[in-house]
């Protein structure tokens, strides 16, 4: 299993700017398990991550 990060566009607001980002977890043996197991709203709080992704093939995020 992998963990990357893919990063979606960027929000602008007057001066200020954000990244969003989700978290991605490749090779993952039974993805919604896997996300069953998470406690995604702790997990996004943590990490300030907009999204969370699992999948069980692998991903290239480029």
């Amino acid at each position: 299993m992998r963990i990357q990060i893919l990063e979606l566009p960027a929000k602008y607001l007057g001066e200020a700017s954000e990244t969003p980002f989700a978290i991605v977890f490749d090779g993952v043996e039974k993805p919604s398990e896997f996300l069953d197991q998470l406690d995604l709203d702790k997990l996004k709080a943590h990490t300030g991550a907009n999204a969370v992704l699992a999948f069980n093939c692998a991903v290239e995020i480029v």
